[in-house]
């Protein structure tokens, strides 16, 4: 995968469950509203369970077990997981804050499991394909009333992040702002006129303060967007809300 996500910190571990059950251990203290899942996939990487805030499964000890165990399940767990094959990947993540720390580790991570709960942006027709270059300026508005509908209960937050041409994540990006959503909302780094949101894009920094604050860095030439929704609403999923266009000024 060669577009990882720069909201969330993965971890990745492999569980052999040939000869023993495993422990699979989930927070109990996570703060409400806060995202982090579990994915477990089978060998085929195909998704068996789905454990965390936006699944609504409690935090404590489950026991990760292969086909044919017959073990009984040890007093206070949550749970027993079934596996079909004896080989599971176990990935965690967590949404990340945007400090320096998070976004280095982010960007180095080689891994991009995708959750069922993400939403790229707009369909895929021809006429969302196009590159876009950093010697022009866009912009994407948002109306405050309607920014990407999420389950915030569940921990749900959007992104919108800049990749190069090839979508690979972007290097040296200018103080390692590669996107920005919900968590640049909740910190209070965001900017709103006019009860609108107003995101820009381009290489050159904006002159206007405002401008500077809602600023996603591009490269210098082509680059691609992102778009994602974690926990989205059943209008992202059914496409009745529509993503603002982005536009290229004049």
């Amino acid at each position: 995968m060669v577009s990882p996500n720069n909201d969330t910190i993965y971890g990745v571990g492999f569980a052999d469950l040939t000869r023993d059950a495993v422990v699979v251990q989930t927070p109990t203290d996570v703060p409400a509203g806060h995202y982090w899942t579990v994915q477990i996939t089978d060998v085929l990487t195909n998704v068996v369970h789905q454990l965390g805030s936006a699944a609504g499964t409690p935090g404590g000890n489950f026991l990760l077990v292969g086909a044919t165990w017959e073990g009984n399940e040890p007093a206070e767990f949550v749970g027993v997981l079934r596996m079909p094959t004896y080989t599971a990947a176990v990935i965690p993540r967590s949404v990340a804050a945007h400090s320096e720390e998070s976004k280095q580790s982010d960007s180095d991570t080689e891994m991009a499991a995708r959750a069922r709960t993400l939403v790229a942006l707009h369909r895929s027709d021809e006429s969302y394909r196009a590159l876009l270059h950093g010697r022009e300026q866009y912009t994407m508005t948002f109306a405050e009333n309607a920014l990407p509908p999420v389950d915030r209960s569940r921990g749900g937050f959007w992104s919108l992040t800049v990749y190069d041409e090839d979508a690979f994540v972007l290097a040296g990006a200018p103080g390692g702002r590669l996107n920005l959503g919900t968590v640049d909302l909740d910190a209070g780094n965001l900017v709103f006129r006019d009860g609108t949101l107003t995101l820009h894009l381009s290489h050159e920094e904006p002159s206007d303060l405002a401008a500077r604050s809602n600023w996603i860095p591009a490269p210098d030439g082509e680059f691609c967007l992102i778009i994602r929704a974690y926990v989205p609403d059943r209008t992202i999923l059914d496409d009745s809300y529509r993503f603002p266009d982005v536009i290229r000024e004049q």
